[in-house]
């Protein structure tokens, strides 16, 4: 029952403690039984960050949701191999966060994880996790993460949320992974620097507004497999 499962919880439980660096409280934990959670991080932390794989001898398995959120002046993260889960928003809103390197073990990229990230250049993501079986990357990930510009989409995603590159304005190119199956609304909307897409032959859907506004895509080719084009897709592609 609810009391039960409560009760399980606060067991698990031991300790929350914060991270100490330079004298400054920067990051909180969450150690469990055998893991650890990355909860928070100070809004006045600065620089780069390293998120430790380790933390009262538990390894660091997550980082909860909203974990770094509005952290306005981190430059970059690093997230260790340990690392299997990003919760929702977890970084959205870093103004100042131009770098991600993220660990082999992340299954997934989520809902708004680097939303509003606006000087945020490049992703890195380890080949490792490129040849997994599935690493979806969910709605508005990266929405808004104007800077964006070295970014490769994994051969492994399997999924891409609805506006998840919305606003990525500083892409050029795009190439969607054979595993891939639709493009979602609004997916790549107001990508206005976006010149070429490749779409591979497994997809066979492209949602509404996906390109809309991609004003200087210049060519695309729509594989034959491709049954379903939602009202306007390619509106606004003025160079069409």
């Amino acid at each position: 029952d609810q009391a039960g499962n409560e009760g399980l919880v606060r067991r698990e439980i031991k300790v929350i403690n914060p991270e100490i660096a330079n004298g400054l409280k920067v990051l909180t934990f969450i150690v469990r039984e055998s893991s650890a959670i990355v909860t928070g991080c100070t809004k006045s932390a600065s620089g780069a960050i390293e998120i430790p794989s380790t933390y009262k001898g538990k390894p660091v398995t997550s980082i909860q949701e909203k974990a770094f959120h509005l952290c306005k002046s981190l430059t970059s993260i690093t997230i260790p191999n340990s690392v299997e889960f990003i919760g929702k928003s977890t970084f959205e809103g870093c103004e100042s966060l131009s770098s991600v390197i993220i660990g082999s073990s992340v299954t997934s990229i989520a809902e708004k994880a680097f939303m509003n990230c606006s000087e945020l250049k490049s992703v890195t993501i380890p080949d490792s996790v490129a040849q997994s079986e599935s690493f979806p990357i969910q709605k508005y990930a990266f929405n808004k993460c104007t800077s964006l510009i070295d970014f490769t989409i994994p051969d492994s995603v399997t999924s891409i949320g609805n506006s998840a590159f919305e606003n990525c304005r500083s892409l050029t190119s795009v190439t969607i992974p054979d595993k891939v199956a639709s493009i979602e609304k609004k997916t790549f909307s107001y990508c206005i620097n976006l010149e070429s897409v490749t779409i591979s032959d497994n997809v066979t859907s492209i949602g509404a507004y996906a390109f809309h506004y991609c004003r200087s895509l210049t060519d695309i080719t729509i594989p034959d497999g491709v049954t379903i084009i939602e009202i306007d897709a390619f509106s606004r592609c003025e160079s069409l």
